[in-house]
């Protein structure tokens, strides 16, 4: 995972990026320090050596996200040029990779900030509000997704939301057989998002359970999983999903469904599909009653997965 804290100098992207490093686990790394390295090693002023501390901190970065870690990078990022260093970074390595814009719209409490900050800099020269104001004139529109994250707020809030909105947004798809929870996910797959169809590889033990070491493991991905799955247990793990999904359908394309498939024997008996019925009058009300999102298992499948992309991206 590698999240890259962004905005105009002042708007406290280090502040923010310690503390979510902190939070996460991860490791920090900001520009400035290494360019303040830099220039103290008798390299000059420049455009060039501002743009050698990115790449600098692009390898430290990638050679740490090779190791399985999470890096924390803070940098003002305002240029579309500055912003490919980390595509890069997280396309070498296979890594995610959140973009957090800090906004600071009140210009006092910006001009505050940048009066009283004091950083172990040594030769790098602190901005003006006047350089502050110029940068923010030239500061390129961000193309590609990110979170914009509002500043005037105190440290923890602030952190809290960055926290929030760079966890993985893992979904869980349940629903009765028959309601195309597997069509979905092997949509989903074959768009490249990750999924995991806890029916098959032993995902459920003996007693109908998840094996919960295996699914805690799971979820603490810092990629985002689409899991799916129907067991009695799975009201212990709902708070570490964005989005418990119930695929559903009426009972006669239920019955209609498992009668006609060949890929799973479930439902090719009188006794499975009385089982179905009885499921829908008793468990299904209880899945309802725990599920953020009903989607109707009728839709073409193309259009659910549009659905449940959205939610992964955490699109309002």
């Amino acid at each position: 995972m590698l999240v890259v804290i962004s905005g105009l100098p002042g708007t406290g992207k280090s502040a923010v990026a310690v503390e979510v490093a902190r939070r996460t686990g991860a490791v920090h790394l900001s520009i400035d320090t290494v360019e303040d390295a830099m220039l103290g090693g008798g390299l000059e002023r420049s455009w060039t050596t501002g743009a050698a501390a990115y790449e600098a901190v692009r390898a430290v970065a990638e050679q740490n996200l090779a190791l399985g870690l999470r890096v924390v990078v803070d940098a003002v990022n305002d240029s579309e040029i500055a912003r490919d260093t980390w595509r890069r970074a997280a396309g070498a390595t296979n890594a995610s990779l959140t973009f957090v814009l800090l906004m600071l719209d009140d210009e006092t409490e910006h001009q505050r900030r940048l009066a009283v900050r004091e950083r172990n800099l040594r030769s790098i020269v602190e901005p003006t509000w006047d350089d502050v104001r110029r940068r923010a004139a030239e500061f390129e529109p961000w193309l590609g997704d990110h979170l914009r994250v509002e500043a005037d707020r105190p440290l923890a809030q602030i952190v809290d939301e960055v926290v929030a909105g760079i966890r993985p947004r893992h979904i869980l798809v349940t629903g009765m057989s028959g309601a195309g929870k597997s069509t979905l996910l092997d949509e989903l797959g074959r768009r490249g998002r990750r999924v995991v169809d806890t029916d098959y590889d032993g995902w459920v033990l003996a007693d109908g359970r998840w094996d919960e070491e295996r699914m805690t493991e799971l979820l603490a991905s810092d990629e985002a999983v689409v899991v799916q799955g129907t067991v009695e247990n799975q009201g212990r793990f709902y708070d570490r999903f964005a989005a418990v999904i119930l695929l559903s359908a009426p009972l006669e394309v239920l019955l209609e469904r498992v009668s006609a498939r060949t890929n799973n024997p479930y439902g090719a008996t009188a006794e499975d599909r009385e089982r179905i019925a009885h499921d829908v009058r008793t468990v299904e009300p209880l899945l309802r009653a725990g599920a953020t999102v009903e989607l109707d298992g009728r839709e073409p499948v193309t259009a659910l997965a549009d659905r449940v992309e959205a939610l992964i991206r955490g699109d309002r």
